[in-house]
C-alpha cells in the first residue's frame, strides 16, 4: 500500500525429461479415448414423463481429457 517490497517464491512445473511431458512411457503419445472419441465428455439421453432429457458428463474412462495413456511414465 505504501510502496513496500516483498519477495515471493513461486513453484512452477517443468517437463519430465523421460517422457517429454506426454505422460506416456518411452515417448509414446496418448491414445484417443474410444468412448468419447477425443471430446472428453459423453452425452446421455434419458426419457422422462415430460420427454427426453439430454445430459453431458465427463467420460469415465479418460476423466474428461479425451486421451488415455496406455503405459504411464514411471518417473512422473
Amino acid at each position: 500500500v505504501f510502496g513496500g517490497t516483498a519477495h515471493v517464491k513461486i513453484n512452477t512445473f517443468s517437463l519430465c525429461h523421460e517422457c517429454g511431458g506426454s505422460g506416456a512411457q518411452g515417448g509414446a503419445q496418448p491414445a484417443t479415448s474410444p468412448d468419447c472419441h477425443g471430446q472428453g465428455y459423453m452425452q446421455k439421453v434419458g426419457r422422462t414423463m415430460l420427454g427426453q432429457m439430454m445430459t453431458s458428463a465427463p467420460s469415465e474412462r479418460c476423466e474428461g481429457h479425451g486421451t488415455i495413456i496406455q503405459n504411464p511414465c514411471p518417473s512422473c
